[in-house]
């Protein structure tokens, strides 16, 4: 999540050729209907209202979107390309097109890449639906806490308020760690 910050902040950002304005308006103004979504989900007046928001935007996409994406189309492409790493990306661009945000397509890719690679490397679908869960669970977590405990808190800046050098330490950590989930895997595989 650190590292995507730094794909977050520069996919919000992108500008078009002036031939394809038409479409940045429009993908411009479906980011802003979502964004007014996302802020009607994500304000809790207490903590049951968190509870419903971890169910409905932190446990059921975790378990659903996984089973879609992982579990049928993902299986489904590697069977038939016979290529993993095209499996795996193929399915991130879809999981990051469904998502309907253009805006927020790139990171959404990586996150599918990542998730994608988390189950071919297990061969378990609960690893990525536990790695989709922390991701938003997490996400819910800190839109409750935030308002409570951060004076100037602002939801905006969330995604973009990761200095460049704590995402970089963040990838390589990050790196690190699925390499050693990588090893372990093929360890238990022995």
């Amino acid at each position: 999540m650190l590292f995507n910050s730094i794909v977050i902040e520069w996919n919000m950002n992108v500008e078009f050729p002036e031939f394809m304005k038409g479409f940045e308006v429009w993908a411009r103004n479906m980011e802003d209907q979502l964004l007014e979504v996302t802020q009607a989900l994500s304000s809790y007046a207490n903590l049951s209202e968190m509870l419903v928001a971890m169910l409905v935007i932190g446990i059921l996409p975790a378990i659903g979107e996984e089973l879609i994406f992982r579990g049928l189309l993902q299986n489904k492409l590697l069977v038939v390309s016979k290529n993993a790493h095209l499996a795996i990306w193929v399915t991130a661009i879809i999981f990051g097109a469904f998502h309907m945000q253009f805006f927020g397509v790139v990171p959404r890719i990586l996150l599918g890449a990542l998730f994608g690679y988390i189950y071919y490397y297990s061969g378990n679908i609960w690893y990525p639906v536990i790695a989709h869960f922390i991701n938003n669970g997490l996400a819910v977590f800190v839109m409750y806490i935030g308002p409570r405990y951060i004076e100037d808190w602002n939801p905006q800046e969330i995604d973009s308020s990761v200095p460049p050098t704590m995402s970089l330490v963040a990838l390589l950590i990050c790196g690190g760690l699925f390499y050693q989930f990588i090893k372990s895997m093929k360890s238990e595989e022995v």
